[in-house]
Order: C-alpha cells, then sequence, then structure tokens
C-alpha cells in the first residue's frame, strides 16, 4: 500500500538519486550511441519486470533514468546525421583488403554503404529486445532510423551523379544493404520481425531497380 511505499522511498530515494547523477556523469560527454540505447532497453526491460511482480517506488527511478538517455540518444542521432552529411561525394567503392586498386562503382558498393549496413544493423539488432508488445512507432528509435537512413539515400544520389550510371550506382548500393539485412536476421533466433525492419527493407525494395 501508501505505507509501504513510502517507507520504500525513504529507504532507496538516496540510492536512486546517486544512480541517476551517475548516469548523467557517465553519459554527459559520451559517443557511444549504442551504450546509450542499450542502457534504455536495459531500463525498459526492468520496467516491464517491476510492472509484472508489482514492485512499489522503482517506476519513477527507472522512468527518471529514461528521462536522461532517450534526450542523449536523440543528440547521438543529430551527430550521426551531421557524420553522414558531411561525407565526402566520391563514387569510392570498397576494395579487397591491402590493395590500392578500388572496384568498379556501378558492381561493387560504396564504402559508406558497407560501414552503414553495420551500423543500421546494429540499430535493428537493438529492436528486437523486446518479446512484449510493443508500440514501435511511439519511440524515438522507430524515427530516429528512418531519419538516419533518409540522410543516408541522400548522400548515396549525391554520388550517384558522380557514377557513370546514377540508376546502376544507386541499385548496386542499395541491394547490398538489403541484402546485408536480409541474411543477417535470417540467422537470427527472434520469433518476430520489429516493424521497422519489415519497413526499412519494403523501402529499400522500392529503391531497387532491377
Amino acid at each position: 500500500g501508501d505505507g509501504i511505499r513510502k517507507l520504500l522511498l525513504e529507504v532507496f530515494q538516496p540510492t536512486f538519486d546517486n544512480a541517476l547523477e551517475f548516469t548523467h556523469h557517465l553519459i554527459d560527454n559520451t559517443y557511444d550511441i549504442f551504450g546509450v540505447l542499450i542502457s534504455i532497453r536495459v531500463a525498459h526491460r526492468l520496467q516491464f519486470e517491476a510492472q509484472s511482480r508489482q514492485t512499489p517506488c522503482i517506476d519513477d527511478y527507472l522512468d527518471g533514468q529514461l528521462i536522461l538517455l532517450w534526450p542523449k540518444f536523440q543528440k547521438l542521432v543529430d551527430f550521426q546525421c551531421e557524420q553522414l552529411r558531411s561525407v565526402a561525394i566520391t563514387t569510392n567503392t570498397a576494395h579487397i583488403r591491402g590493395s590500392e586498386n578500388h572496384s568498379d562503382p556501378l558492381v561493387t558498393p560504396h564504402e559508406l554503404t558497407v560501414q552503414f549496413s553495420k551500423f543500421l544493423l546494429s540499430l535493428l539488432k537493438l529492436s528486437l529486445t523486446h518479446k512484449e508488445l510493443l508500440d514501435e512507432r511511439s519511440e524515438p528509435l522507430f524515427h530516429s532510423i528512418n531519419r538516419i537512413r533518409d540522410d543516408f539515400e541522400t548522400i548515396m544520389t549525391k554520388c550517384s551523379k558522380k557514377s557513370k550510371n546514377a540508376e546502376k550506382f544507386l541499385t548496386t548500393n542499395y541491394m547490398y544493404l538489403y541484402n546485408s539485412l536480409q541474411q543477417s536476421f535470417l540467422k537470427s533466433d527472434s520469433e518476430r520481425e520489429p516493424l521497422i525492419l519489415s519497413e526499412t527493407k519494403v523501402h529499400l525494395l522500392s529503391l531497387i531497380h532491377i
């Protein structure tokens, strides 16, 4: 009841306050977007556990953690978007290790595409952590992934204009990205495909012209 909640707050509130201050200290100057997102997922998991076990007084503490973590995540998304927009507009492709010879940009993915596929895949895998029903569209993660993806596509479009065949250049890069997502998640043990993953794949297919 209210008496137990009040007693628990009196006992644990100083600890909760210290923990929130420590979180603020840890994330203040970090650029670890995955570390912040993992922390968000841990807080969500603990919220579900607290609700199912009807644990009093911890909800406010976990809400406080998320109030710190989500804005930091958004700032790191802003940083990633800024980095994407600053990428040099070239047709440089991923090349064989130890070789200085770049491959044909019309059949080999751009270096940015190779690196972006790893980044996007990591964000999407962290969308698989909920077994409970979750309104994905209500989370900043859903819109953040779309925002980062849009900036990537803008850069690819600019790079394609430096190639001999813009449509083929884009198809090569978007097909690589689509195949990377498809192959990785085919190996996943998850029983469900998150909405953001399915929508990303449908979106990429719409950009591929074969």
